[in-house]
């Protein structure tokens, strides 16, 4: 599989090591932002390059990782994401067809993406469609021509989250993405309700940095105004300070 795994961390040893014990027989690249390197078993470790690369954050660490991959395919995976039996065959799939960037199915308590079935997303006003961060592959090569992830965004940043998102809006601009839910993962994110206002923070500043394209700005009044209507009043906060500072 002409394809590597880039896996950002941070003092979360016995979630990566459950993670990388689903990936065997892939190439990984583990960046690893703790102050302190990890301990891998040595069965685990012989399949893994690690880098300790302290004091990166979620998005610096995994451009970090991308550098040093020669692989054709870039797969993004988070430390808490563990990957099913269908998973690799589905990704391999994906490759042999030649697609651009192919979206993975998660589940979790917190954090899910559940698409019913197999299709393609080339609009960027279904950016939120083509989005799940802990599960998806996209072309080095494209990658590397859209700049990567905004380091400006993502855990660890000022702005928390939303990441994947704003590189995903890029990425439909200029092709299409596969939503392949036979590639399928459970996440184990734990968390609650402050995720949802997190994430409302990163998407407000994701759309200030588009705000001159149309879909950008389509996308910023109908999230306005459906947790308006909604009365979702933490997220709205949430949303115009990641906006407007």
């Amino acid at each position: 599989m002409n394809a590597t795994v880039v896996i950002a961390t941070m003092a979360r040893q016995e979630l990566l090591r459950e993670c990388l014990k689903r990936l065997s027989g892939c190439k990984v690249i583990v960046v690893d932002s703790s102050p302190k390197p990890a301990r891998l078993p040595k069965k685990i470790s012989e399949n893994v390059s690690y880098v300790h690369a302290p004091g990166l954050n979620a998005s610096a660490a995994r451009n970090h990782g991308t550098k040093k991959s020669k692989s054709e395919y870039i797969v993004f995976l988070d430390d808490d994401t563990f990957v099913g039996p269908g998973w690799a065959p589905a990704l391999e799939r994906a490759m042999r067809d030649g697609e651009d960037a192919v979206v993975g199915l998660s589940k979790g308590k917190y954090s899910y993406f559940l698409p019913s079935k197999r299709h393609h997303v080339s609009s960027q006003l279904k950016v939120m469609n083509a989005t799940n961060g802990n599960n998806w592959a996209v072309k080095k090569s494209l990658f590397n021509a859209l700049g990567g992830f905004n380091e400006e965004l993502g855990p660890g940043s000022a702005y928390k989250s939303a990441e994947d998102t704003e590189l995903m809006f890029r990425v439909l601009g200029v092709t299409r993405v596969l939503v392949e839910p036979a590639m399928a993962a459970e996440h184990m994110q734990k968390g609650g309700p402050h995720l949802y206002e997190s994430y409302a923070l990163g998407f407000g500043r994701a759309l200030r940095l588009h705000l001159l394209e149309p879909p950008a700005l389509a996308l910023l009044i109908g999230y306005f105004a459906k947790n308006l209507f909604l009365l979702r009043l933490s997220r709205l906060k949430g949303f115009l300070k990641g906006f407007l500072l």
